[in-house]
């Protein structure tokens, strides 16, 4: 992925989450990641970056939503809050960037994720 992913501060009990797509080239098969996010013990979500420490792309604007509304087997969604990172806070992911559209899903099955997060900004 280009970005140190979380090497640079090992975490006991954080989670590397990685989007991965199948690839095929040459009858070779291969997974290549797309996004990374950290977990972390507490199901915070924290850093969340695209390929070299870009902001994830909008395609993958529906993957983040399903795991902003991914539920446990005990009910409990798996990301409880999303703090983000202070490093490079402009190349992270922020809620902020998703459409109207999934804003507004979001605000009605998730508001705390608007209100307790420090990730949220106004764009």
């Amino acid at each position: 992925m280009s970005h140190c992913g979380n090497s640079g501060q090992e975490n006991i009990g954080d989670t590397i989450l990685s989007l991965r797509k199948v690839k095929k080239s040459k009858g070779k098969t291969w997974a290549r990641p797309s996004l990374t996010f950290i977990l972390d013990k507490d199901h915070d979500l924290g850093e969340m970056r695209g390929r070299a420490n870009t902001m994830p792309k909008v395609q993958y604007h529906p993957h983040i939503m399903a795991l902003l509304l991914y539920k446990e087997p005990s009910g409990e969604y798996l990301v409880r809050t999303i703090t983000g990172i202070n490093y490079s806070q402009d190349r992270t992911f922020n809620i902020s960037q998703l459409s109207p559209k999934y804003q507004k899903m979001l605000q009605e099955k998730r508001p705390e994720l608007f209100t307790q997060n420090k990730s949220f900004r106004q764009t």
